[in-house]
């Protein structure tokens, strides 16, 4: 919809009846703001339905047929909302990370849903495991489906991600032997998902640090990798000055190369 007050976009979710799930999500609305989550313009109720608008994020789907690169950034960006809503004060677990509760915009994560918000204080879990769809149970934490969520539930969550993003998660579960990654992602992508919770990264800040020394560590290689290219892929021709030009670009398409 329209918010006539400023004329942009916004999008408007419908519960009916008293939900906690839209008490949840407006909380967490109002409490919250951070650059991977949009923005509450106003909440309201009319014919025994509750709404809330919020601020329309201009994004795509995340899918499943990323570079490990981008793979990498993704998870990062969603690391870094963990990290702000796990720190104190506010002890946070959002409980519910999926594609679909999810969007991408400019190689960044944007966070759409916070029904299933919780914090370490509280005794009782929004959902209850008969209620979980076959994606939630596919990427929910063992102890989330049991109604005992834990703030290393949601780095449990980002390893599914992680893998996802890279095409290793079926509608089973995690498939490892699908990702064809390295070693170095495919033990961060193990101690996320490890069924015993004190064998996780402990935070999403130990989890940061992880994926960041992994994207450095592929940024060197790439240098390296350019520089034995130019190395050993240095083209004369002794010729006409078009024909080399052209030469030279069929050359570096062939070999991936840049003029």
């Amino acid at each position: 919809t329209v918010d006539i007050a400023t004329g942009n976009l916004a999008a408007v979710k419908r519960w009916e009846g008293e939900s906690d799930l839209f008490k949840t999500e407006l909380q967490t609305l109002n409490s919250l703001q951070h650059p991977c989550m949009p923005h509450i313009i106003c909440s309201f109720e009319e014919n025994g339905y509750k709404y809330i608008a919020r601020e329309w994020i201009d994004g795509e789907p995340l899918t499943n047929s990323n570079t490990l690169s981008l793979s990498i950034n993704l998870v990062e960006s969603a690391t870094q909302f963990i990290k702000f809503i796990s720190s104190s004060p506010h002890e946070l677990i959002h409980g519910d990370i999926k594609p679909s509760n999810l969007l991408l915009r400019d190689n960044k994560i944007y966070f759409i849903d916070f029904e299933s918000m919780t914090n370490m204080d509280k005794k009782i879990f929004n959902y209850k495991a008969e209620t979980f769809s076959l994606e939630e149970k596919v990427f929910a934490a063992p102890e989330i489906l049991q109604g005992k969520p834990c703030l290393q539930s949601d780095i449990y969550s980002l390893g599914m991600l992680l893998a996802w993003l890279n095409g290793g998660v079926n509608d089973t579960g995690l498939c490892l032997s699908s990702l064809a990654v390295d070693s170095k992602i495919k033990s961060i992508i193990k101690k996320c998902t490890a069924t015993k919770i004190s064998d996780r990264f402990s935070c999403a800040e130990e989890l940061l640090t992880a994926l960041k020394a992994v994207q450095e560590s592929k940024t060197t290689d790439i240098v390296i990798e350019e520089q034995k290219i130019i190395t050993n892929f240095t083209i004369f021709v002794d010729c006409n000055v078009c024909f080399g030009w052209e030469l030279a670009n069929a050359a570096a398409t062939y070999f991936g190369m840049k003029t």
